[in-house]
């Protein structure tokens, strides 16, 4: 390992992929706190427009990152929420405990519904920033 450098293109890139998947990960837990909170904003329509928010929101921010490569783990279906239910879950615990106690399947169901827009959100954005950038 004598001599080991690092490009810098390559530092960048990882720091701008944590910097997007920490966004991505707050971001979903946010939405996933305050719809648990305020039953009565779980709608199909309201989850669609906030997912319409997010492509706008994840496209402006993608067309000015270069990500290459490490994005291809946003194209797996789910695994950035599961990642991020795993890495923030102790945290999560350690500052809120009991915080899901009277509604588990609940709280289980509702991550799903959140999940599964978020990640096509990302996916989407990821798409119109290419189409973007060609032009």
């Amino acid at each position: 390992m004598n001599n080991f450098k690092m490009p810098k293109g390559y530092l960048l890139r990882f720091l701008y992929f944590c910097l997007l998947y920490l966004l991505y990960i707050l971001v979903g837990e946010i939405w996933f706190t305050t719809l648990y909170a305020h039953d009565n904003w779980i709608n199909l329509s309201g989850i669609i427009m906030i997912a319409i928010l997010l492509v706008l929101l994840y496209t402006f921010i993608n067309t000015r990152l270069s990500l290459g490569k490490m994005r291809y783990i946003f194209y797996i279906p789910l695994l950035p929420s599961f990642i991020g239910a795993l890495l923030f879950h102790p945290i999560e615990s350690s500052l809120f405990p009991n915080l899901y106690t009277q509604d588990d399947l609940g709280a289980g169901i509702l991550m799903f519904m959140i999940a599964i827009p978020h990640w096509a959100a990302m996916i989407l954005s990821f798409f119109l920033s290419d189409k973007l950038k060609m032009r």
